[in-house]
């Protein structure tokens, strides 16, 4: 078989790996699904349908070689591209596509409530699943150069770990879409008073480092043996002149109601700021308004892509492990309600 490159494989434009539909009992061949929906990203994108997006850069990722000879190579790169395929993995097939996510596309119409947190929460872990089955189907298929094997090695491993953690709360999800109950669906819903120059869906497991009561906390990317401790993260527009930001999750998680616990305890300012910086820290999947970033100074524009490069590069880790924006304002919105059902 061929060799290709890491980044060959990894653009969104290779072949899918070969699974079914990931709704539960459907063996549908899946298409390429949205989990930032279209209909969303129209709200951000520019006159050509364009929106910025970062990325790794695959090519420098696993370059310990650069590394070692301290040349700090940048491993993430941004540029603008068109709505069509961002924010695609082969999930779904076309029907469940339609019927599962429809009301949750809908921003006018979409409802707050324990189904909808879980539907968004369902679609961003089976996104983040055929990501990770992605990667890791393709270790056979694929040439490393031999100073990057360990680090290559490194990163696959840290995948398994997280695929493994994630299979089994979407299991449990999938037991409760065949028992249409959501009782065990929990979120924690900001209304934000404008249209959010960002867009996002993803994951990330919150660990508390220090004293949640006085909002001083650290933070850092990593997946719990306890697999209930999964957070996911949206925001989208809501009805049409306003945004929401769900934190979602299912199950009884301690850890996650702490620190829902501490953001509700933030003020306004720090909160939203907050949750800008956490899209940077956590996520892979988000999209920005380009007229938003280009208005964004030198220096912000820098602080941004150098915390979310700060998992990956060894020499920005130590800089970014606190979700922290420092007095710096990166967003002019304000709080309209939040909603919850956390306690």
């Amino acid at each position: 078989m061929r060799q290709r490159s890491l980044q060959m494989i990894l653009d969104k434009d290779a072949k899918p790996v070969p699974f079914v539909c990931m709704y539960p009992l459907c063996d549908n061949n899946p298409i390429r699904t949205h989990s930032v929906s279209r209909a969303w990203l129209k709200y951000i994108s520019d006159d050509n349908n364009r929106v910025v997006v970062l990325r790794h850069n695959h090519e420098t990722l696993f370059d310990e070689e650069a590394f070692n000879t301290n040349m700090k190579p940048e491993v993430t790169k941004f540029g603008i591209y068109s709505t069509k395929k961002l924010s695609t993995c082969y999930c779904f097939c076309a029907r469940h596509d339609v019927s599962v996510f429809r009301d949750v596309d809908n921003v006018q119409e979409f409802d707050i409530s324990r189904k909808s947190a879980f539907l968004l929460a369902y679609r961003s872990i089976s996104h983040e699943i055929c990501v990770r089955r992605r990667i890791l189907a393709i270790q056979s298929d694929l040439s490393v150069p031999k100073h990057s094997v360990a680090q290559w090695e490194l990163h696959k491993s840290n995948h398994a770990f997280a695929l493994e953690c994630i299979v089994h709360t979407h299991r449990n999800m999938q037991d409760a879409i065949l028992n249409d109950s959501f009782r065990d669906s929990r979120y924690y819903v900001i209304v934000i008073d404008s249209v959010p120059e960002i867009l996002c869906s993803g994951y990330f497991a919150p660990v508390d480092e220090t004293n949640l009561l006085n909002q001083i906390y650290r933070t850092s990317y990593q997946h719990s043996l306890n697999t209930k401790d999964q957070l996911t993260l949206t925001i989208m527009p809501y009805q049409g002149d306003k945004g929401i930001i769900v934190l979602s999750w299912y199950g009884k998680s301690r850890n996650n109601k702490e620190y829902i616990k501490a953001l509700d305890k933030m003020n306004s300012r720090v909160l939203l700021n907050h949750m800008f910086l956490s899209v940077f820290q956590y996520m892979d999947n988000f999209y920005i308004r380009p007229s938003f970033w280009d208005n964004l100074s030198a220096d912000k524009q820098e602080s941004l892509h150098k915390r979310y490069e700060s998992d990956v590069n060894p020499y920005l880790a130590d800089s970014y492990k606190s979700v922290k924006s420092n007095n710096t304002n990166y967003v002019n919105w304000s709080v309209k309600d939040v909603r919850h059902n956390v306690w």
